[in-house]
């Protein structure tokens, strides 16, 4: 997981672009991995709207990286997923999108962060199975199958934290950035 700052979280009204050195981004599965230069996009998550708001985000930060077109659909439909969660379960919360090392390879990670409730039990919060009175959509379990990982730091009375990564495409592994769509 990446460390978070401890300040409350605010209310933006457009994506935040900010830099891995200022932010103090670290993948804990690498503990002593240098921080990355590459920018880190946050989106406020308190309204409906802002689930919009994070999935366009994070399809055009796929599509600069090169990603399929699959690919870019399974990213932002993951993204959409856990805005929704943030919205339905803890009110408001906020997106990161930044490219850094996860197990030592090069992923596009999604970071979900809110400071609701918790997730009470989470072997049943990644079933197949929706909360009652919720709406069944994808949730976590759909994230966690369309992405190529998930982790989740949570306990009940101090929020949730779901960070989850695709691997990004060899082109872009070998020396840059890509802005087409495949």
């Amino acid at each position: 997981m990446h460390s978070w700052e401890s300040a409350p979280l605010k209310r933006m009204s457009a994506p935040v672009i900010t830099h891995a050195a200022t932010a103090s981004a670290r993948v804990s599965a690498i503990p002593d991995a240098p921080v990355p230069e590459d920018p880190i996009i946050t989106i406020a998550i308190a309204i409906s709207a802002d689930i919009a708001t994070a999935r366009e985000a994070g399809r055009d930060y796929a599509i600069m990286l090169g990603f399929s077109r699959t690919d870019v659909t399974m990213i932002s439909t993951a993204i959409s997923e856990v805005a929704r969660n943030i919205i339905s379960y803890a009110g408001n919360g906020e997106i990161r999108l930044l490219l850094t090392e996860v197990q030592r390879r090069r992923a596009l990670v999604v970071q979900a962060r809110d400071e609701g409730p918790g997730i009470a039990d989470i072997v049943s919060a990644l079933g197949h199975g929706c909360a009652p009175g919720r709406r069944q959509g994808l949730g976590l379990p759909g994230a966690r199958r369309l992405m190529d990982g998930l982790s989740i730091d949570t306990a009940p009375g101090r929020g949730t934290v779901v960070e989850m990564w695709k691997w990004t495409p060899i082109s872009f592994r070998r020396g840059g950035f890509s802005r087409s769509v495949r």
